[in-house]
């Protein structure tokens, strides 16, 4: 049985996998079909915030915002626990 946990860690690798293919697709996409592609694309990284942030708050993603020695809303990327990939 799959836990919350699980279920919130594959939503955000398939958000992740998402946004990369909109962004290479739209690269050689017609202009019209380009602003469509890249419409889609921010409303997939809205979704994907969300479901980072909501992870972050049951501190299943962990990262280290900034501090007072880095620019404001800087963050250093720290591994994920074991078992998250």
């Amino acid at each position: 049985m799959l836990r919350d946990q699980d279920v919130v860690e594959d939503l955000l690798k398939d958000e992740r996998f998402l946004n990369v293919a909109l962004t290479w697709s739209s690269v050689e996409a017609s202009p019209q079909v380009k602003q469509t592609m890249l419409s889609i694309q921010r409303e997939e990284q809205d979704i994907h915030t969300r479901i980072f942030q909501f992870a972050q708050q049951k501190g299943w993603y962990a990262t280290i915002w900034g501090d007072a020695g880095r620019q404001p809303g800087a963050a250093q990327y720290q591994p994920a626990p074991q078992g998250f990939y």
